[in-house]
């Protein structure tokens, strides 16, 4: 197969969104905190918590899809150039003086100037004429390590305020550590009314479950972009069972393994679809960070992967990736 025709296949995988109904759950607090504020007149934020490879990404960018990337606007001033949704990082070195500081560097504006009013002014009154709709605040996180929790709730009541003076949604994200921001301040929980917490998948051997019907969705995202029939199942006990040892249920690590399994049954170019033996070459090659075992688990047998995962060791390991007490 030309390497042309290759990338083309992985790129369209890599791209291949698969819904399951923890993420649609999500997708709906988040769109309930963009309607609320329209039918209230009243600004409404939704908290995303989440640890890597849980999908955090993928679902702010379906928030995003509900409005136009940019469009541009003709009225008696002239030409504007709107986008309605702006997406800001919690600066590293976080201060509240820094946080519209580097709202308005990111806008485009080199050298901002003021005190920490003047400059929330002058960034509501540019992100209004730049008619957005949706503010999309990421890393909120780094509020909650090191130095910055000693004046995390005064960003917060910065945050806070930003949002009702902007009059629009704000939606926030951050790693597992945000996962109790809103219990800081309750000026905060109050403009944050809602917040949505993803987990990592849990296993089930029941074929009904959301992490098999997942893996069912990704088996048939597989054939669509390949045309090709495979061997193997992903929702076939062994493999699935063998999948999550790999990877404690982690989406993001799911699909990099099937990324590079795909890549090498396309490379062999034989007519034929996923093999047992490329989710083994793949699970050799890649550094897991949350794999369940050192031991390869496609080089084991189903019923020694069904002990593993009755052990305390590995029953200790999935308790540390949950985000909820």
């Amino acid at each position: 197969m030309e390497t042309a025709r290759i990338n083309s296949i992985l790129n369209a995988f890599k791209h291949c969104r698969v819904h399951f109904p923890r993420f649609n759950a999500a997708h709906s607090v988040l769109l309930d905190a963009i309607e609320d504020t329209k039918v209230s007149e009243e600004p409404y934020g939704a908290i995303l918590c989440a640890r890597t490879g849980t999908g955090k990404t993928t679902l702010c960018f379906s928030a995003m899809e509900q409005y136009v990337e940019r469009y541009v606007s003709i009225g008696e001033g002239g030409v504007d150039l709107c986008k309605p949704v702006i997406y800001f990082e919690v600066p590293s070195d976080v201060t509240v003086k820094g946080m519209p500081r580097q709202m308005l560097i990111a806008l485009g504006i080199s050298k901002p100037r003021g005190s920490l009013e003047e400059m929330t002014q002058q960034l509501v009154s540019l992100l209004k004429q730049l008619r957005v709709e949706l503010v999309f605040l990421d890393e909120i996180n780094r509020l909650c390590i090191g130095a910055a929790q000693k004046i995390r709730p005064q960003t917060l009541g910065w945050i806070a305020s930003f949002t009702t003076k902007l009059g629009k949604p704000v939606i926030i994200s951050g790693t597992e550590e945000c996962v109790d921001i809103r219990s800081h301040l309750g000026a905060f929980a109050t403009r944050f009314p809602y917040q949505v917490t993803l987990e990592f998948f849990t296993y089930s051997d029941d074929p009904n479950s959301e992490y098999f019907r997942t893996l069912e969705k990704l088996n048939e995202a597989l054939f669509t972009v390949t045309g090709l029939s495979s061997d193997i199942n992903l929702h076939d006990p062994s493999i699935a069972l063998g999948l999550f040892i790999a990877t404690a249920g982690n989406l993001g690590w799911l699909r990099k393994i099937l990324f590079v399994a795909l890549k090498r049954c396309l490379l062999r170019d034989d007519g034929k679809g996923l093999k047992l033996t490329d989710l083994h070459y793949s699970c050799e090659h890649l550094s897991l960070d949350t794999r369940l075992s050192s031991r390869n688990p496609f080089a084991a047998d189903l019923v020694s992967n069904l002990r593993l995962m009755e052990s305390k060791e590995v029953e200790e390991k999935i308790k540390s990736y949950r985000v909820s007490a």
